[in-house]
């Protein structure tokens, strides 16, 4: 065995050009394969860190084929009829204003409001404190919180130090009930809650059908569970036909319900990675058969001279592993720098460390390992396959015919090229269709105007103002305040504009329809002087006005997609009233109804994703909202403005939390994060990938041209021509590239019709073929450029002579 390293060593040292081939090769596939292993293992294949994390699941509700979340009154009965599900835990999330002294500076923390038994369904225990239990779910309970330890730190310095202290949320009294384990992240689209908060029954314990809150279950059986859902789901449709009729419900790995459209994102790097290791594995193989090729005449003489085959296996076998490994530790070292790059680019790094749960992105060490087995598997089988197909052809043809170039090897060469340039192609596709996708999202017209427009958000305490009056009264106040600062040329503001995803059901007048017959639409609540500011256009009708006020009748404002999906058979609409199931918890009940006064423009008020929606706005001043955004226009900077826009809300309530303004594209646009960072990482596949596939076409080409250097010769001492000679030498070339173009023209519309990121599918675009046809022309051109050259120049008395 040694010696057969040694002699591998021997040779890879003499034939230094091969190996450093080689392992560029293997390492720049492997460079990107570690880093969105590093990247996406944490969340893909390990397991939360929670100590029951192996028998949890997460449940939702399916109507329709709409996936959506889980009342308190539905969770409650599966756990009954369940026998699988031991324990189920409710939970949503909200953002509080904190104060830790009733006057005191206010911290905008977001909760996780959950059913008591969240605790024991995730097997979790305060560090401090007591923990959370059923009896929390009990109305009359002293209302308690417990904190995590970032938030217990940030609030009172330190974590013990906030043990049973008062804190005060949205103005009413909390105590402090425990601290939570340093290390616990439950990372939720919103972000990591720093506290969690009973769920007091009376929010909960009544409600069926569709639900707003999240679901997690402890399971006994896990193998039992999918069956019992399904007949719980039928025993409830039939028991409660107005809310479960049509409604089933089935359990989610608990990653995919935490982690959610982040998994996503992570699986197509994943997958981008894969393609490009398989390029790498053709690329290497394809190097290996040249050098064997080139060297077939020296093996067949240390097999006549009776060298043992297996012997010479076990050495190319040795050469290949050892030239893999090395390429391996390159590729760790390259890729811990190139994730130290990625997460110095601002845009890239945010979202980011949203995939950076557990701990900062690194190189994990199981990772590396993993790394360093595959670069010596794809080493050894590249260098060891590709030998024994050289060997073989000459023990089975002799070394006669075995010396000279045959049509198997040809085909070999051939399909190997094929393979790389197709599979470079389809991964080049995908990255074009990305980015392209990403670009024509952004670059749409959105029916509003984001230009020199900042956007804040705010938490109005419930226990000062308590009333309709009172929190309408203090968001017109700071209306007015920020529309007085210097530079600002308008001011608005409301929730879900002019963008978001909350809904409602409605009815039309006249109209009775079971609630779950009921038509949903988006929802808008919005100030009179928001859709000018935004440049909504008004179609018909009037506007909203400062008239509109909470004592006047009530009146709403439709879309153009509202009209044509709901009121398409209406005489006129602006003669018809609508009845809201929405509601805000204070004097607005559910199905108040409104007077439609206008019509305006559809705007893609859906996360930019999808086409507009119908969608129905409703005047701030007659709907008290806790929860607001606040939008400014300004002809100044950003930077220059920020604190005055703060000082503005604090001098109608000093004790109100700071505000965080911040550009209105930056809001609209958080959506196609996800699919930034992956038209990143597909643009350094497509980079690597068209490198390595240039790189091993161009070795293809140049042993191709050695072996046909006396037969080129030949026919250029016959009068040849230049175009000749070259199309002679790079025929298999072109049949390869025609191979690649048929099995991409095949390929891509199958991945096409199969593949959505988000909301979105990815279909081919005259642009996005037009940049694969360039990017695999430049590909092509750059590898048979000097080969064909150097075809073209043979001369065939120096040829003739040197044979």
């Amino acid at each position: 065995m040694r010696f057969i390293l040694l002699e591998a060593l021997r040779e890879r040292r003499r034939d230094w050009r091969l190996t450093a081939g080689f392992c560029g090769v293997l390492a720049s596939a492997l460079t990107v394969a570690v880093a969105c292993l590093s990247l996406a293992s944490p969340l893909l294949w390990e397991p939360p860190p929670f100590p029951n994390a192996r028998r949890v699941v997460g449940i939702r509700s399916v109507v329709k084929g709409v996936a959506g979340g889980v009342s308190w009154g539905d969770a409650n009965d599966l756990r009954e009829r369940t026998p699988a599900l031991a324990k189920v835990a409710v939970y949503g999330t909200r953002t509080w204003g904190v104060q830790t002294a009733p006057q005191g500076h206010v911290d905008v923390l977001l909760s996780l409001m959950a059913t008591g038994e969240f605790f024991d369904v995730l097997g979790l225990r305060a560090s401090a404190g007591v923990p959370m239990t059923t009896a929390h779910d009990d109305e009359g309970q002293q209302q308690e919180v417990w904190l995590t330890s970032g938030a217990a730190a940030r609030l009172f310095g330190q974590p013990e130090a906030s043990l049973h202290r008062a804190v005060w949320l949205n103005g009413t009294r909390y105590r402090v009930a425990g601290v939570l384990p340093g290390a616990f992240r439950f990372p939720i689209a919103q972000g990591s809650p720093d506290m969690i908060i009973p769920l007091p029954r009376g929010d909960y314990c009544c409600v069926r059908g569709r639900g707003s809150q999240q679901a997690l279950a402890l399971v006994d059986d896990a193998g039992a569970l999918d069956a019992g859902l399904r007949v719980a789901s039928s025993s409830l449709a039939a028991e409660f036909p107005d809310t479960n009729v049509d409604r089933r419900f089935e359990s989610v790995p608990l990653r995919d319900q935490v982690f959610g459209a982040r998994l996503a994102a992570l699986r197509w790097i994943v997958a981008s990675a894969a393609c490009l290791l398989l390029i790498a594995s053709a690329n290497g193989a394809g190097l290996w058969m040249t050098r064997w090729l080139r060297t077939r005449r020296h093996l067949a003489i240390r097999l006549s001279l009776g060298a043992s085959a297996l012997r010479l296996v076990a050495i190319r076998a040795t050469e290949g592993a050892l030239a893999g490994l090395a390429a391996a530790g390159v590729a760790v070292a390259a890729a811990s720098m190139l994730l130290r790059t990625l997460v110095a680019v601002p845009f890239i790094a945010d979202r980011l460390e949203s995939f950076a749960v557990w701990g900062p992105i690194a190189i994990e060490p199981l990772v590396g390992w993993t790394a360093l087995a595959a670069g010596a598997a794809m080493g050894l089988a590249a260098a060891s396959l590709s030998h024994l197909a050289v060997a073989g052809r000459l023990a089975r043809l002799g070394v006669r015919e075995g010396l000279t170039t045959h049509a198997a090897v040809r085909r070999t060469r051939t399909v190997l090229t094929a393979i790389q340039l197709a599979i470079t192609a389809i991964a080049g596709w995908t990255a074009i269709a990305v980015g392209e996708n990403a670009h024509r999202l952004l670059t749409a017209d959105r029916g509003f105007e984001t230009a020199h427009t900042l956007i804040a958000g705010v938490g109005v305490p419930e226990a000062r103002y308590d009333s309709d009056a009172r929190m309408t009264a203090f968001h017109a106040d700071v209306i007015e305040q920020l529309a007085a600062v210097p530079g600002v040329v308008g001011a608005g503001g409301g929730v879900n504009v002019p963008v978001g995803n909350l809904r409602t059901r409605f009815l039309r007048d006249g109209e009775t329809l079971a609630r779950d017959q009921q038509p949903f639409a988006r929802i808008g609540v919005v100030t009179p002087e928001l859709l000018p500011l935004l440049r909504i256009p008004l179609r018909r009708g009037r506007g909203l006005t400062g008239d509109d006020r909470l004592d006047a009748p009530r009146v709403a404002l439709v879309n153009e997609a509202f009209v044509r999906a709901h009121l398409a058979d209406a005489i006129d609409p602006l003669r018809e009233g609508l009845r809201l199931s929405f509601y805000n918890g204070f004097a607005m009940k559910p199905y108040t109804r409104f007077q439609i006064i206008g019509i305006v423009g559809d705007t893609r008020n859906d996360t930019l994703l999808v086409d507009p929606q119908p969608q129905i706005y409703i005047p701030a001043a007659q709907i008290a909202m806790e929860g607001f955004f606040y939008v400014v226009r300004s002809d100044r900077s950003a930077e220059s403005i920020l604190q005055e826009l703060t000082e503005a809300v604090w001098r109608v309530d000093p004790a109100i939390e700071r505000v965080r303004f911040r550009p209105l594209s930056d809001y609209v646009e958080q959506a196609l994060v996800d699919r930034r960072v992956v038209s990143v990482f597909g643009l350094i596949v497509l980079i690597v990938a068209a490198t390595i596939a240039a790189a091993g076409l161009y070795a293809s080409l140049s042993a191709s041209l050695l072996e046909s250097t006396r037969a080129l010769a030949i026919r250029a001492a016959l009068g040849a021509t230049r175009t000749r000679l070259i199309g002679a030498s790079l025929r298999w070339a072109f049949v390869a590239a025609a191979l690649a173009i048929v099995t991409t023209a095949v390929a891509v519309p199958v991945v096409a019709s199969r593949v959505r990121l988000e909301k979105a599918s990815l279909q081919p675009t005259p642009t996005s073929v037009l940049l694969l046809a360039i990017v695999m022309g430049a590909v092509t051109a750059a590898a048979a450029l000097r080969p064909a050259r150097r075809a073209a120049s043979v001369s065939p008395a120096d040829v003739l002579r040197d044979q």
